[in-house]
């Protein structure tokens, strides 16, 4: 391996394949074919490297993430197409999931435009498909809602993609956080696609993202004070005080209390609640009471 490595870094490309070549009948590492390509992409052999690539497939078959890396060779070589045939063909004969999964992951990666490359819609719909029938027999596979979701993502189907989270939601585990918080964020763009969302899209987006943002407060797990800010801003402009209130009160609960309870009654300033505005800055007054800042807004 050093041999390859310093006949490389010295020009020597023909050198180093040569000694690549000689230590294929020497190790019997599955992943040697992969470490060899490996080398030749470095040294700008493509031609090379996609053949070890593809004798790396045929050796080892169990090592699926080879089918990415070639995936990718194939591309730099303009091949995109090939590549295209051949993760469409493990869609549809994949009998296990990770190799349905890798295959699914081998066609977002053929959507790249800036190596040149775009897959079309209907190829995308055609995928999302195969992914809907294997969720059909195997409702309780986490990964392949986030397969849907991320297909749905490429086709910029965003009512799809919050479905898809959405059902995750029953058995995301540890993970559920996460879903509820990247749900609360799609919901926030609106739902309708590109452009303004129309007002009735805007109060059900309006109104999924508080639904999320309630579950992620009920919870009870740690995220980012900002969430708290966001979701209490949120519950406040649709005059919800109350859960606005606890739901801050989650922010406080971090060692630079000052510094979000301010945050939290400039809010409440700007959303017009001024008694609530008064309370926290008089809150904040008792210890730091020569705060001329705080002295004047008390006065406002």
């Amino acid at each position: 391996t050093q041999l390859a490595m310093s006949a490389l870094e010295r020009g020597r490309n023909d050198q180093a394949q040569a000694i690549l070549t000689e230590m294929r009948d020497l190790d019997h590492n599955p992943a040697s074919a992969e470490f060899e390509a490996g080398v030749l992409k470095i040294a700008g052999m493509h031609n090379e490297a996609a053949a070890a690539y593809w004798r790396g497939v045929a050796e080892n078959p169990n090592r699926i993430d080879t089918y990415l890396l070639l995936g990718q060779a194939m591309q730099t070589l303009g091949k995109g197409k090939q590549a295209l045939g051949i993760f469409q063909y493990l869609v549809e004969n994949a009998d296990k999931d990770d190799l349905f999964t890798i295959a699914i992951d081998g066609l977002l990666n053929m959507n790249n435009p800036r190596m040149g490359s775009r897959l079309e819609p209907q190829t995308m719909q055609w995928a999302r498909r195969a992914i809907l029938e294997r969720l059909a027999g195997k409702d309780d596979k986490l990964y392949l809602y986030q397969l849907l979701a991320d297909m749905s993502e490429e086709l910029r189907d965003q009512p799809m993609r919050m479905r898809a989270l959405a059902e995750t939601l029953p058995i995301a585990g540890e993970r559920r956080t996460s879903q509820l918080r990247e749900l609360m964020e799609l919901a926030r763009v609106g739902l309708g696609g590109s452009g303004v969302p129309r007002s009735d899209a805007k109060l059900k987006a309006k109104q999924q993202m508080l639904n999320y943002g309630r579950r992620l407060i009920g919870i009870g797990e740690a995220i980012p004070p900002q969430v708290y800010l966001d979701l209490g801003a949120s519950f406040l402009d649709d005059g919800d005080v109350r859960n606005a209130s606890a739901t801050f009160d989650k922010a406080n609960e971090n060692s630079d209390y000052g510094g979000y309870q301010r945050k939290i009654s400039s809010t409440f300033e700007g959303k017009g609640y001024f008694k609530s505005a008064l309370r926290g800055y008089e809150n904040l007054l008792i210890g730091e009471f020569s705060d001329v800042g705080l002295v004047l807004k008390v006065g406002e």
